[in-house]
């Protein structure tokens, strides 16, 4: 059956937290803040259903069994029985063949896999009410849960919640977005122990970020942060310090517009990374600090392009003087973003070295102040600048 789930591969499959919305109140999830139901015939409501299906199972595969739990989930977030789903959307899901039973599964923190009457092992979905986000737009959340039969074996337990923004495109609805969170593991990066492997990276303060890029994260950290780190100071990453992951929100804190990446637990903003010596490498100061520091974080800007499908750091905008912002936005036309354009570390390096020669007669490792008539650089670098806010991303979060 796993063949069958468009899953999103974390860690620790067991238990996911549930996305909600709350604003300022990470710890009181509800569902699509501030919406209202959407009004709309019970096929219409089928549609959307059968969309945020397409969008999260091969709808297509003969060996997937999907039983539909009746219960719609509550707007103030966690998994209580709240109403039940209307029979009209039922009939309809079954008549187009996307649901083959119904099962209520006990609602329980139970890592048990529960038991449903179906022809085979599958997967139980709860839908929340439709929510309209405006124009032809609508959000839905969907709680999936693996099921056993009363012949089969035991499995390991899945549990997860999607949460979607469809569009209505002709006569159709599509999924545009789609995010899954769950709170991050302690430490990132490879852990295992031997020559050519680098130690757990921790995250901090610990942050709540979508499966997606937590599993890019850790690729990027393994393949590409520590090997940089080894080669620009000779000492491996210890911990990454972040200033922004999941704030529910929508774009430029418009709770009318497209939903933010930081909204999905899809973004990181990277502030600076501690290394096992002790050295600590900011982005304010780093990016046009020593060569080494330079070098180093030009080349995880450039890696991160390659892993993530946004990328802004200094340079980039404003909001970005002082991180790195990743995150795996999903665009239309494959667009990706990697602002600045992303430069070699070495030619970066190399650069700084040279114009540090240049002025101090000599390379000493260290980049002297600028000079000007009027004030000196630290002083400019000093000026007042805003403050990097969850969400704030620009045209390109």
């Amino acid at each position: 059956m796993a063949m069958s789930l468009r899953s999103f591969r974390c860690a620790v499959l067991c238990t996911a937290i549930l996305v909600a919305c709350a604003p300022g109140d990470e710890d009181h999830f509800v569902r699509g803040h501030g919406l209202r139901a959407a009004l709309m015939p019970p096929n219409s409501r089928v549609s959307v259903y059968e969309s945020a299906l397409a969008a999260a199972f091969e709808l297509n595969d003969p060996a997937l069994t999907l039983l539909l739990d009746r219960r719609l989930l509550p707007r103030a977030g966690g998994l209580a029985e709240d109403r039940r789903l209307p029979a009209p959307i039922e009939t309809g899901l079954r008549q187009r063949g996307v649901i083959h039973g119904v099962c209520e599964p006990p609602i329980s923190v139970s890592r048990k896999t529960p038991r449903c009457t179906a022809r085979g092992p599958g997967y139980v979905v709860r839908f929340s009410e439709v929510l309209a986000r405006g124009g032809d737009s609508v959000e839905v959340y969907l709680v999936v849960q693996k099921f056993d039969t009363p012949t089969s074996g035991s499995s390991e337990s899945l549990r997860f919640e999607k949460a979607y923004q469809l569009v209505h495109r002709g006569n159709a609805w599509e999924a545009a977005r789609e995010a899954r969170v769950r709170e991050t593991m302690p430490s990132l990066g490879s852990s295992r122990d031997g020559p050519g492997s680098f130690m757990p990276v921790t995250l901090n303060p610990p942050a709540t970020l979508a499966c997606p890029i937590v599993s890019e994260l850790e690729r990027w950290i393994s393949g590409a942060v520590q090997p940089a780190a080894i080669r620009w100071f000779g000492s491996p990453v210890a911990e990454i310090r972040q200033i922004s992951a999941y704030s529910c929100r929508g774009m430029n804190g418009n709770p009318r517009a497209n939903i933010s990446e930081h909204a999905f637990g899809n973004a990181l903003d990277i502030a600076s990374f501690t290394l096992a010596d002790g050295r600590k490498i900011t982005v304010k100061n780093g990016w046009h600090g020593l060569p080494e520091e330079q070098g180093f974080l030009r080349d995880v800007q450039t890696a991160a392009c390659d892993e993530f499908s946004t990328v802004l750091a200094p340079g980039s905008n404003v909001y970005h003087y002082d991180h790195i912002h990743v995150d795996l936005m999903r665009r239309r036309d494959g667009h990706r973003a990697c602002n600045p354009h992303a430069v070699s570390g070495e030619e970066v390096a190399a650069r700084a070295a040279r114009y540090a020669g240049k002025r101090d007669g000599g390379i000493t490792g260290s980049l002297a102040p600028y000079r000007s008539s009027a004030r000196s650089f630290e002083d400019r670098r000093a000026r007042p600048l805003p403050m990097a806010e969850p969400g704030e991303d620009g045209e390109d979060d």
